[in-house]
């Protein structure tokens, strides 16, 4: 029996228990031929070409940010903005011949698949960064539920199949530069961080296009576990993962032995806690209420608040935060933040006669979830939800009376009782459901002219 035919009967007869245990063989058959990357490679990779879920911006009207919005905390940034040392820091220790293969590494999968036969457990890898950057995006981008979060990871030899075959598709498609590019825009680096130049900002502070050895080598050994390897509660070892990281840098060449020594006797050097974004309307402060109005218009108009946060887009407001100020200390100063069940508001819209832009919106309330605060997240300038806003809009139906053709000796009808559809169920009892009924405190004429019933409030 040959070498090949021996090394096959050995992987079968032991019976490998690694998830996708059977490729090792058909692996082994690629090392002597191209024909197995040929067959294998005919699953589309389009997927893992597309946009990845990045930060939106809500600024105000001058461009200064007043949210930020995301499910996943990530600036995606091209190669160029990203520095070469941490390139040569995962590729080290993630896959020291990603440059020679083909999108996978057989010669790798054979000894991984070898060394677990013999183990009789899963005790070595053999995923490329292709490989890896199939399976992170299958999980953190195109699965939409937890079922097919756990299908992109399963450990069965027909998810690591699919998986080689779109990590081989992907390097016939993508040069190696866009494919690491990718990979290091996509992955997960811990504490809310995503991609490598949100990383960078979280843990040092600084651009991806400027990481020096030793914070390119950490974050490179954070991805194989982000939970053990996490500077802020477990220090020792991240040191100890980033040295390994600098020592496989030296054994490849990237850095010489003397920097190697250097850079292991350096500190992490991390900031004191992770430099994350704040998220949601929940933390622009006194602009939450306009925050919120914001993407409760764009939802509106078909920019649904999932677009959003995984889109990456810049909305830009027509909030002037100069009324904004104004506006609120009048209303911090004459409001009262703890009446019960009422609320001051403001809203300012600035005359137009082609739009009408709403430039401030204040509340005696803070926007937030603390009720015993006297806070509310009851959106404005108008909800369904609560209490109404009374006479105010007592303004509102006579100019529209006006415009009708309404002059001020017009008789209007003084119902008792009125019920209306739109405005939620209840109010004045023996309301049918889905009405909302409103009764008369008082006597009131049958009729009234506009200016009485405007100064009576029927």
């Amino acid at each position: 029996m040959s070498s090949l035919g021996k090394l096959v009967a050995t992987c079968v007869a032991a019976g490998v228990v690694a998830a996708g245990s059977l490729f090792p063989i058909a692996g082994a058959a690629g090392l002597a031929s191209n024909k197995m990357a040929d067959s294998l490679a005919g699953t589309s990779a389009d997927l893992i070409k597309g946009d990845l879920p990045s930060i939106s911006t809500v600024t105000d009207a001058g461009g200064q940010p007043i949210a930020w919005l995301y499910d996943q905390q990530r600036v995606p940034v091209p190669s160029e903005e990203i520095s070469p040392q941490m390139k040569l820091a995962i590729i080290a220790i993630e896959d020291r011949r990603f440059a020679d293969h083909n999108g996978v590494d057989w010669r790798g999968t054979v000894r991984a698949a070898l060394t677990n036969a013999t183990s009789g457990e899963v005790e070595q890898g053999a995923s490329t960064i292709d490989q890896q950057l199939v399976k992170n995006y299958q999980f953190l981008v195109s699965a939409k539920n937890d079922a097919e979060r756990r299908a992109a990871v399963e450990t069965t030899p027909a998810r690591k199949i699919k998986e080689i075959r779109m990590a081989l598709t992907l390097d016939g498609e993508l040069s190696k530069e866009e494919i690491l590019t990718k990979y290091l825009n996509l992955v997960s680096f811990g504490n809310g961080a995503f991609g490598v130049q949100t990383a960078a900002q979280t843990y040092f502070g600084v651009d991806a296009a400027d990481l020096t050895v030793p914070q390119a080598a950490m974050l490179a050994g954070m991805v194989q576990s982000t939970s053990r390897f996490n500077p802020f509660t477990n220090p020792e070892d991240t040191k100890q993962r980033r040295d390994t990281v600098i020592d496989t840098m030296v054994q490849t060449g990237a850095i010489t032995p003397a920097e190697g020594e250097q850079y292991t006797a350096e500190p992490l050097g991390v900031l004191e806690r992770p430099n994350s974004l704040p998220r949601g309307c929940i933390t622009a402060g006194d602009s939450g209420f306009f925050c919120d109005y914001a993407l409760q218009y764009l939802d509106e108009n078909g920019l649904s608040r999932e677009m959003v946060e995984q889109g990456g887009y810049t909305i830009r407001t027509t909030l002037d935060t100069t009324v904004q100020d104004n506006v609120q200390r009048a209303v911090d100063t004459y409001g009262n933040p703890t009446a019960q069940g009422v609320a001051e508001v403001m809203s300012v819209v600035r005359p137009g006669k082609d739009s009408h832009k709403v430039v401030a919106m204040a509340s005696s309330r803070q926007y937030g979830l603390e009720l015993g605060d006297s806070q509310t997240v009851q959106p404005q300038p108008f909800s369904l939800v609560g209490d109404g806003a009374g006479s105010v809009f007592k303004v509102f139906t006579v100019a529209a009376a006006m415009e009708k053709g309404m002059g001020t000796n017009t008789s209007l009808p003084v119902p008792r009782r009125v019920q209306v559809a739109g405005l939620g169920s209840g109010g004045a009892a023996g309301c049918p459901p889905g009405q909302y009924c409103v009764e008369n405190a008082g006597s009131y004429p049958s009729s009234l002219r506009v200016p009485d019933a405007l100064a009576q409030s029927p």
